[in-house]
């Protein structure tokens, strides 16, 4: 049996993981700085 396949299929995953943590770190991101204008907003907004 031949494991052509199984490179591809690896680089498929690490690049969908990577895509979802920096998915995740962007959202996490986003809601800190929504969360820090909830808790402390500006004047003029």
């Amino acid at each position: 049996m031949h494991n052509a396949q199984a490179p591809r299929i690896h680089f498929a995953t690490l690049y969908a993981s990577n895509k979802i943590r920096a998915t995740i770190a962007t959202l996490t991101t986003n809601l800190a700085i929504v969360d820090s204008r909830l808790t402390k907003p500006t004047k003029g907004i």
